[in-house]
């Protein structure tokens, strides 16, 4: 139940965007004179770390989602709309949306936080779309699912899975693929694609090995320096070589999303090659000091595009705007504080930077540390609790059958 708090000409705050920086924006402002519309065109907030665990059969849809209603049922000053975002008016301050419905409105703000994110984009040419599959949504997840356990000839085709891309999602997915409990995949099904020399490029040589090496160990086939040339509806192009496939994957690259786009021309912003917007100091747009962007579609030198980036940056613009609304003085600069990086390879194994590089892990003591960050930052406790559950019975399958193997 919301305790509705009453202001004298309160500010006026749209949020656009319900995610990690959308929702840690909301949450910041919670005692801050304002009221603030949450605008998202889903009503729930992904838990996308967790989101190719959905793709890959080891969680249902329903543990990674949690409705923003229900997350924030208790703050008086937050109305939340659920629409697309089809128009911004820079000059009058409004941001025109769209419902599912096709009722069309004009929300007015007097400061806009912008926390619309990026989503998976296949490939330089847009007809690569058409034979491979994203995971930017629940809807993407579930399509993965759908077209990687389809047996060939019960609505699948025949060959591979293909994984494009060796960063954590498209390493975390094929590790997932190559230990899925369904019988339609296992290891040596599971392809995973790489232009580069190595997967996992920003992380130090010494875990990328180590990730390739696991991978391998679970039956993966890694391609390095493979850059894909072209995907057909029988597979793609690596090099010259022609691969069957029955699916594609892609997981080699994102671009902000359309609202991003819009936002910036409206207003003239500098944007970086994956539409970006470039930020001020204290994540305002240059210029326009009455619109934020934070988490993914700000561009910031040592920011990096990841949940913990998109928390901070969210709870900080909160902060600039609790202050304007108070007539304090805000704080000026933002200052990202660096916890470290993790990528999960395996069902027991996972490869981790602590910090600002000062700590490296690896193996099984990762793999747990991963767990509890992550249960840890999963909202709901209703799905930390299924999920935990979930993970504790695949873990003990995974165990016994290593010992039956050791056995035999």
């Amino acid at each position: 139940r919301r305790v509705v708090r009453e202001h004298a000409n309160p500010l006026r705050v749209v949020v656009v965007g319900g995610g990690f920086a959308g929702l840690a924006a909301v949450r910041g402002l919670r005692d801050a004179p304002v009221a603030i519309t949450l605008v998202d065109p889903t009503g729930f907030q992904v838990f996308q770390p967790l989101l190719y665990q959905v793709a890959s059969g080891v969680l249902p849809p329903q543990n990674v989602a949690s409705a923003h209603e229900r997350l924030t049922r208790r703050q008086g000053n937050l109305s939340v709309v659920q629409a697309e975002v089809a128009g911004f008016d820079a000059g009058s301050r409004e941001v025109v949306t769209v419902d599912g419905l096709g009722q069309e409105a004009r929300v007015p703000y007097d400061i806009l936080v912008l926390a619309a994110g990026m989503h998976s984009t296949v490939g330089p040419n847009t007809t690569w779309a058409e034979h491979a599959l994203s995971l930017t949504t629940l809807e993407d997840a579930a399509a993965i699912r759908n077209q990687v356990f389809a047996r060939p000839g019960v609505g699948g085709r025949p060959g591979p899975v293909v994984v494009v891309g060796g960063g954590p999602t498209g390493v975390e997915l094929a590790g997932a693929l190559a230990e899925s409990d369904a019988h339609a995949v296992d290891g040596s099904d599971v392809l995973l694609v790489e232009a580069g020399p190595a997967v996992l490029p920003s992380y130090p040589e010494p875990l990328r090995r180590a990730a390739t090496e696991e991978l391998r160990r679970r039956g993966v086939q890694v391609h390095l320096g493979a850059p894909v040339t072209d995907i057909t509806p029988e597979g793609l192009v690596v090099g010259a070589t022609t691969m069957p496939a029955r699916a594609v994957l892609w997981a080699g690259g994102a671009r902000v999303r359309p609202v991003v786009d819009t936002v910036a021309q409206e207003l003239g912003a500098t944007t970086d090659r994956q539409g970006r917007i470039v930020v001020a100091p204290d994540l305002s747009v240059p210029d326009h000091p009455d619109v934020f962007v934070v988490g993914d579609a700000a561009a910031m030198v040592g920011v990096p595009p990841l949940a913990p980036a998109a928390l901070q940056t969210g709870a900080f613009a909160a902060r600039v705007i609790s202050a304007r609304a108070r007539g304090a003085q805000p704080p000026e600069i933002f200052r990202y504080l660096d916890r470290g990086s993790m990528a999960v390879v395996t069902g027991e194994h996972a490869v981790g930077v602590l910090g600002p590089g000062l700590v490296r892990i690896s193996g099984p003591v990762a793999k747990a540390l991963w767990l509890g960050v992550h249960l840890y930052y999963l909202p709901g406790a209703a799905n930390r609790a299924a999920t935990a559950v979930r993970w504790a019975g695949r873990l003990a399958r995974h165990s016994d059958s290593s010992r039956l193997a050791l056995a035999g």
